[in-house]
């Protein structure tokens, strides 16, 4: 990347917001730099441009501070080996559904609780709720390389723990991960996140990665005592071309 910043239109985020949309990369970017990008981007019909930018870039984020771009997510990747593994509780079970029942469709809404979609004011309030619903309807239908992990006190009980599992040809993440509210703090998220590990090792992965706000604070020590190591940050600015 140079320090005239490159911009790349979104086609999903486009037609999903109903705007166009893209993304800015590049480093070192100059106020100057800055501002011809988002007047091309204006040019071009955009609405909305996403720029993430590394903590140790200061030339991008001095620029950042003298346009008045409002920093929207600190976004924190973890990992994890997979050498050591946790037994996984026989409460933890693999499912599939043509549509999201009511208990996983509230737990794939309390996970996205810091989600820059959800913490923006300048998307309305359905955004961050079609964005999750799409999220774990697409991680129900039975896709390989998808899977969700449920957590119930019985086999007919209401989910009441979500974990989304998602397979790359080079890695494996963890998507959505959620304890209802009413029942956290008894280890049922780390009982998914040792399944969703055993899974991983078993399908070849040396490491399992996250993503979190570093704003979710409980999230980013969760992750720590599983085992999870910080190994990227980005901070993350929404730059909105058209009035409020």
């Amino acid at each position: 990347m140079t320090a005239s910043g490159h911009l790349t239109p979104l086609e999903w985020d486009s037609a999903f917001l109903g705007f166009p949309t893209g993304r800015l990369d590049g480093t070192g970017l100059s106020t100057g730099a800055l501002e011809q990008q988002l007047r091309q981007a204006t040019s071009q019909g955009w609405h909305l441009v996403y720029w993430f930018v590394q903590p140790e870039d200061a030339v991008s984020l001095a620029s950042a501070q003298a346009i008045g771009a409002t920093l929207i997510d600190d976004k924190c990747t973890y990992a994890r080996g997979l050498d050591r593994i946790s037994a996984p509780s026989a409460n933890v079970r693999y499912i599939a559904a043509p549509e999201a029942t009511a208990d996983l469709m509230a737990l794939a809404l309390q996970s996205g609780a810091y989600s820059r979609f959800r913490v923006d004011p300048r998307f309305a309030p359905n955004v961050f709720v079609r964005l999750y619903t799409q999220w774990i309807q697409h991680a129900l239908n039975g896709a390989p390389d998808r899977q969700v992990l449920v957590y119930g006190t019985t086999p007919t009980a209401p989910s009441v723990g979500l974990l989304t599992l998602e397979k790359h040809a080079q890695e494996v993440r963890i998507g959505l991960l959620a304890v209802d509210s009413q029942w956290r703090q008894r280890g049922i998220g780390h009982q998914l996140v040792e399944a969703a590990a055993a899974e991983a090792r078993a399908a070849g992965y040396t490491r399992l990665k996250v993503t979190t706000q570093a704003a979710n604070q409980p999230a980013c020590h969760f992750y720590e005592r599983c085992g999870f190591t910080l190994i990227d940050r980005q901070y993350v600015f929404h730059l909105w071309l058209t009035p409020a």
